[in-house]
């Protein structure tokens, strides 16, 4: 009884509204196997480099996860049976299994047509977006807080472009632009909990500091740099494969730009500007 309970709050009561304790911990541990699996299993079986061509093929899709996302919560809004499917984990193995099986038809296209299959990945991610898009548009109403997110954003993508500059050794440009998608979803809750009202923080880290100790929004810029930027710097100095370096900067991208997306479309859709 004792476990039922705390599975039902940990796992059950929290979910698709905000997470615990428990549940981060789990999903970590899924998201870890799933990266290792993902390389080693899959990647590895079609035999393909995760090189500069594999991650243009993939950034339609990151963008497209966030939005897909968004799609969700509109599910939710609006009481659709099966928008529960959208939430952690299932939108991670919605967008997989999306992901996995436009780049199979593009590998098959690229074997039979000599079409690169990146540039197959990118028309139909590119597609998949705009129909997010169409979907979305009309939910769309704070278009305030969407903007000053993007404008946050935008300062914050000319600040690391100057510390690249300043500082190449510990930042590369590379870096800096995995860095600059958290710092949009940083910008993007910093703009939702200090400028709106109907929005609240799901994430324990964040609410903890946020919530628990009511520190302002502003800390999610440092936690940010505080966390992704060694993340990044050890990444390049001590792995030394250089397709499971890349992989794994994919990963850490992943985290930023699909969370981000889905939180500034969070503060268009659920926000209200505070007048």
């Amino acid at each position: 009884m004792v476990f039922q309970d705390f599975f039902y709050e940990s796992f059950v009561a929290s979910y698709c509204s905000h997470y615990t304790l428990a549940s981060t911990i789990v999903y970590g541990l899924l998201l870890v196997a799933a990266v290792w699996f993902t390389y080693a299993h899959v990647l590895k079986a079609f035999r393909v480099r995760v090189d500069r061509r594999f991650v243009y093929a993939l950034l339609p899709f990151i963008v497209l996860g966030g939005l897909t996302r968004s799609v969700g919560d509109v599910f939710l809004a609006t009481a659709r049976p099966y928008a529960s499917a959208f939430c952690t984990p299932g939108i991670y193995v919605i967008m997989f299994a999306v992901t996995l099986a436009v780049f199979y038809a593009a590998l098959l296209l690229q074997r039979w047509r000599s079409v690169p299959y990146h540039k197959t990945m990118i028309a139909a991610g590119v597609t998949l977006i705009a129909a997010d898009l169409a979907y979305l548009s009309p939910f769309v109403a704070n278009y305030w807080g969407m903007a000053i997110a993007m404008g946050i954003a935008l300062g914050w993508a000319l600040v690391l472009y100057v510390l690249s500059s300043l500082l190449p050794k510990y930042l590369t440009k590379e870096n800096a632009a995995i860095l600059w998608a958290h710092m949009f979803d940083a910008s993007a809750t910093f703009t939702a909990l200090q400028f709106n009202s109907g929005l609240v923080e799901e994430h324990v880290l964040p609410n903890f500091f946020i919530g628990t100790l009511g520190l302002s929004p502003a800390v999610m810029f440092v936690l940010k740099l505080a966390v992704v930027w060694p993340v990044l710097y050890y990444i390049d100095r001590d792995v030394k494969e250089t397709e499971y370096r890349t992989w794994l900067k994919i990963v850490v991208l992943i985290l930023g730009l699909a969370l981000g997306t889905r939180d500034v479309f969070s503060i268009g859709i659920l926000g209200t500007l505070k007048v």
